[in-house]
């Protein structure tokens, strides 16, 4: 884009922003209709308080879409949904771009219905001048809306995919520069916006060259992007894994949210938190930007007994003050029971790590998860107390501020955890098969490598993945400390305590792709 193209380019965006000014019966409207879409994806009514003061933090969305020749690929997979989402099933071999043109239908209806001024952004310009590279829902009149949503519906049903280049840094930057503008007025509001980024990931120059230049070009526009009042989000509609390697390592760099597809978001959740069934009300909300911090971490860390309340509390409760639940720190079974209560009024979701309707919280495997060792946390004053709700940070991280604090080492021996099967003594060891700490980094190896007490036979590749953090600071002491230690992200051993057959394959293979990213 030259310069006469970027004026072109910022003098529309402006006029955008000068012609948008919604009249507040609209955004009550959209307001109203949060709740319908709540209803409509099996979310909890309570989730309407947390998802509204995210939705009123957003001034607007930016999807920038790729839409060169990779989007065209056959490897990809589409949602065949039934009624009220029972069950929800994988249509194989589709277009890159029709998995993404189902997601766009979806969240451009939503936009429409609920107010959310949204820019949709393709990468390429369309070699057919009827197609528009640039197109918005609710950036002017409502009466346009009808149109708008044709010309969306337009766009992604007959754009031809043809050209080459991927210059998604390039694009970046010039959002960037338009938001570097805004960003004091955006600031001065408490407002932020949503930068979804849609891609299949590999980019390329405007010259359609690739390289590690390239990439590093990628990553510079993406920090200067990051530290304006923005939320990335990334849309990844691929299955590479060196692609989604390198994005996954933009989320432990960056102050952003990357998505896979619903399946493949549901086994990253599940690595790190089984006793959640990531439903695809969830999904959805991640996407559209209006999930919270605490959400968006969900696929990145094992939440603490306390994050846990923070989460029920922001998805079930949020502004009711008719539903009860008891802080875990203070009663843990008063905390189940109060939850037991509040997953009966609510629908079952389809868990598509389990291939099954579930409830939105495996109670049984967080018992077993955090339950006995829930008296370490200490009690207060005792007895129970109505939970407040504070809804984690619906703004982004701010790296002006500096860097998150690192986490708390990590931890193995959870008390009360569930049985482990007599086929797999070597899972969870019994207190009388104690081995002794090692005393040189070879046993130290040994333990983690080979099963207690011959060390003759390796562990499972679930058992080594669990284990990994035993070889590191504070837990091994002849290893020097390091911030690398903290990037390892821990997964949790109940999330392979009952899998089996094709369900443990694949859980496996995202663990090792995950544990290739912390390395």
């Amino acid at each position: 884009m030259n310069r006469r193209e970027l004026s072109e380019f910022t003098s529309s965006m402006k006029s955008c922003a000068m012609d948008f000014n919604p009249r507040r019966s609209l955004v009550h409207k959209g307001e109203r209709n949060l709740q319908h879409y709540l209803d409509s994806l099996g979310l909890p009514l309570g989730l309407l308080t947390t998802v509204h003061d995210v939705y009123n933090a957003m001034d607007s969305r930016i999807w920038v879409v790729e839409n060169s020749y990779a989007m065209g690929k056959r490897d990809s997979h589409k949602m065949k949904l039934s009624a009220n989402f029972e069950r929800i099933s994988k249509e194989d071999g589709v277009s890159r771009w029709s998995e993404l043109a189902q997601c766009v239908d979806f969240h451009s209806k939503m936009a429409a219905r609920c107010w959310m001024p949204t820019r949709f952004w393709l990468v390429n310009k369309p070699d057919d001048p009827s197609i528009p590279q640039k197109f918005g829902l609710c950036w002017g009149d409502p009466n346009e809306l009808t149109s708008e949503l044709s010309i969306a519906k337009q766009v992604f049903s007959n754009i031809s995919l043809d050209q080459t280049t991927n210059p998604l840094a390039s694009q970046i930057k010039r959002i960037e520069k338009y938001l570097s503008s805004e960003a004091p007025k955006l600031s001065a509001k408490g407002k932020f916006v949503a930068v979804v980024v849609c891609t299949q990931g590999v980019p390329t120059d405007e010259g359609g060259n690739r390289g590690s230049a390239v990439v590093k070009e990628l990553y510079k526009s993406l920090i200067s992007l990051a530290k304006l009042p923005v939320k990335i989000v990334f849309r990844l509609c691929t299955d590479n894994d060196q692609v989604v390697d390198f994005f996954n390592t933009l989320d432990a760099k960056l102050d952003c949210d990357v998505l896979d597809d619903f399946w493949g978001e549901a086994m990253e959740v599940y690595l790190h938190n089984p006793w959640l069934t990531y439903g695809i009300g969830l999904h959805r909300l991640r996407e559209a930007g209006l999930a919270t911090e605490l959400m968006d971490e969900l696929d990145e860390k094992a939440l603490n007994m306390s994050q846990i309340h923070q989460f029920c509390l922001e998805f079930f409760v949020g502004g009711s003050l008719d539903i009860d639940l008891c802080n875990p720190l203070d009663d843990f079974e008063a905390f189940v029971q109060d939850l037991e209560q509040i997953l009966r009024r609510e629908k079952p979701q389809f868990n598509p790590v389990k291939n099954k309707l579930s409830h939105w919280i495996d109670v049984v495997k967080l018992k077993a998860m955090y339950g006995r060792g829930a008296s370490s946390y200490g009690r207060s004053s005792g007895g129970r107390q109505r939970a407040t709700v504070r809804v984690s940070n619906v703004m982004p991280h701010n790296p002006n501020r500096g860097p998150p604090p690192p986490p708390p080492p990590p931890t193995y021996k959870r008390s009360g955890s569930a049985a482990s099967s007599s086929s797999e003594p070597s899972r969870r060891p019994s207190k009388t098969q104690t081995p002794s700490p090692p005393t040189n980094l070879q046993e130290a190896l040994q333990q983690w490598s080979h099963q207690f007490p011959g060390y003759k036979a390796l562990h499972p590749l679930e058992v080594l993945l669990v284990k990994v953090p035993t070889l590191f600071p504070p837990t091994n002491t002849m290893v020097e400390n390091h911030e690398y230690y903290f990037k390892w992200k821990e997964f949790s051993e109940d999330a392979f305590s009952d899998s089996s057959g094709d369900e443990l394959k694949e859980l496996l293979k995202r663990a090792n792709r995950k544990a290739k990213v912390s390395v």
